[in-house]
């Protein structure tokens, strides 16, 4: 949670949290009525783009790190494989 809110970026001032949501469309109608604002990883535009929400890009913020992990089962499977190979590709450039 502490990425999401920037704590690293903030020098010291605590976050003023608006709401707090589980899921998208809750988090997203947070902020369309006017809750707050929110980082949100920059694919948010294309899968969430809602009416009332602009998305902004933001400097000054750490990058997310991500990680994938799957069950043995899966080193076998070629969908598994292909999805693992596509992560590695994009982390690469």
């Amino acid at each position: 949670r502490d990425y999401w809110l920037a704590t690293d970026e903030r020098d010291g001032r605590p976050p003023r949290i608006g709401a707090v949501t589980e899921q998208s469309d809750d988090w997203l109608s947070a902020i369309a009525n006017g809750y707050g604002i929110a980082l949100a990883p920059e694919s948010s535009r294309r899968f969430y783009s809602r009416p009332g929400v602009v998305y902004r890009p933001v400097s000054g913020v750490s990058p997310s790190t991500v990680g994938v992990a799957w069950t043995r089962a899966g080193d076998d499977d070629p969908v598994v494989r292909d999805f693992v190979r596509c992560c590695v590709e994009c982390a690469r450039r």
